[in-house]
């Protein structure tokens, strides 16, 4: 399996206390690039495409938005929602799922999970939801109409 390096879309010099951090982990370099051209330019995303880098940079770059498809190689998504559980301050967590069960939905309740989104989803609707869970008003989601399918 190939692994990817993560990809960075702000200089880590252009952070400062107000940027919000994303981290985004799925194993679709054309979804996340399709979300990034979404999301505010103020947004420092960091992305990368598999569960150990996703669970690394949870503690490295420590961002204030998680969102993550369950499906990652190399480690699955409800590990790395594990270790975002005990993080403080724990960022807020948004889900991404091709398909839901009653396993899945039992562990993502004890993770804490804020918010739940089936794919395939709408960059739209999913930049929005960002937005809303980073608390800041959505100024580019509604300039760009773009739907992604067959995740």
């Amino acid at each position: 399996m190939q692994n990817f390096e993560p990809l960075t879309f702000l200089n880590r010099e252009e952070i400062d206390m107000d940027t919000r951090k994303v981290l985004l982990a799925d194993p679709s370099p054309d979804f996340c690039r399709a979300l990034a051209e979404r999301l505010d330019p103020s947004i420092h995303l960091e992305v990368c495409h598999d569960g150990l880098t996703a669970r690394e940079l949870l503690t490295t770059f420590r961002p204030d938005l998680l969102v993550i498809d369950l499906m990652l190689p190399q480690l699955d998504g409800l590990a790395v929602l594990k270790t975002a559980s005990i993080m403080v301050p724990r960022p807020s967590c948004l889900v991404l799922l091709q398909f839901s069960s009653s396993f899945i939905d039992t562990a993502l309740q004890q993770s804490s999970v804020d918010l739940v989104l089936m794919k395939p989803c709408n960059t739209l609707a999913l930049s929005e939801r960002i937005c809303e869970l980073l608390d800041m008003p959505d100024r580019r989601a509604s300039t760009l109409p773009q739907t992604i399918s067959g995740i």
